[in-house]
């Protein structure tokens, strides 16, 4: 027990050294060192620190609006793999909204903005008014 006391009283001690060195040292996102912050450099520290983020690139969409697509299905563990994998329903994407990865609102042929928000991994950009075929009967199985 003695022992981890006396470590104890070391760390305490230099503690008022570690906290001399850290806000005497250049600190990589202001720029300065935190001991010359004042109140007349603090917007310009501000802007140093904030600045570059608010001018991040416009990201890149893979849908315009009025693009028409289908939303990808939910898999579970035991679904066919023949059956659809997104809906047959068909959606236009009616904005197109910034973040990074950027996302979509939809709305349906009603004009009505369906709920949440879609990335575009969650989409399928329909090219042309495809018709979507039911599978009839399997002809061939293989056995694993």
């Amino acid at each position: 027990m003695k022992p981890k006391l006396l470590l104890w009283n070391e760390y305490v001690d230099m503690l008022p050294n570690l906290v001399y060195s850290y806000n005497h040292s250049i600190h990589r996102s202001i720029k300065v060192k935190p001991v010359d912050v004042t109140t007349e450099n603090k917007t310009q520290v501000w802007h140093t620190l904030y600045d570059d983020h608010s001018a991040q690139k416009t990201p890149k969409y893979k849908f315009n609006v009025g693009d028409q697509v289908r939303i990808s299905k939910m898999k579970r563990t035991f679904q066919k793999g023949y059956l659809l994998n997104f809906s047959k329903e068909i959606f236009a994407v009616s904005k197109q909204i910034p973040r990074n990865p950027p996302v979509y609102k939809l709305k349906d042929y009603d004009d009505e903005e369906l709920k949440g928000t879609f990335y575009d991994k969650e989409l399928q950009k329909i090219i042309k008014q495809d018709d979507v075929y039911k599978v009839e009967r399997i002809t061939a199985q293989t056995n694993k």
